[in-house]
């Protein structure tokens, strides 16, 4: 199911304004790959353990479809800021999960933890990435209010020349080229 949200990720993340500390692209497959792995192991030994063990399994089924879900909302559907709250949220669920694991079982508690340090790397990528689109998106908001307009924009030989427009009060332009 999670390849119609991830379909084109590779393109869609490559194509993103992305901060310094963002990653290659072909990270991704191999650090989830991995974490997937370790993950699955860690819910073994829960599921084996004789002791009760009903919460941390809702919690890790809860986070795993979270997990699922932010595909969705950030590739497929571009919700960004939807997608950074919901890892928000993700995150709590991971770190609440790993200490239900760890209450239970020592070792699959501490297993999830490079999944909780991995996760902060997307979560912090996700925010610079919608903090980075609602600064582009609000640009024109702010342009739309100045006193003047690009009415018309010409390129030529590598050069752009723009024609810009008066706007007066009454919303009559004045050209001023």
């Amino acid at each position: 199911m999670g390849i119609f949200a991830t379909r084109n990720s590779k393109e869609i993340y490559d194509k993103l304004k992305k901060p310094a500390f963002a990653p290659p692209s072909w990270t991704f497959p191999v650090a989830w790959t991995s974490l997937y792995t370790i993950m699955g192991i860690a819910k073994y030994r829960i599921a084996s353990k004789e002791k009760e063990s009903k919460s941390a399994e809702l919690l890790y089924d809860t986070q795993l479809g979270l997990n699922f879900l932010w595909s969705f909302l950030f590739f497929k559907w571009g919700l960004r800021g939807t997608a950074f709250i919901e890892m928000a949220a993700l995150l709590t669920l991971i770190t609440l999960t790993a200490f239900e694991f760890y209450k239970i079982d020592r070792t699959s508690g501490l297993a999830m933890i490079p999944y909780i340090a991995w996760v902060t790397l997307p979560f912090r990528l996700n925010f610079s990435i919608f903090r980075n689109y609602y600064s582009q998106k609000r640009a024109p908001l702010i342009l739309r209010s100045a006193p003047f307009r690009v009415s018309r924009v010409k390129v030529e030989n590598s050069r752009v020349n723009a024609q810009f427009s008066r706007v007066n009060p009454l919303n009559s332009r004045v050209n001023l080229n």
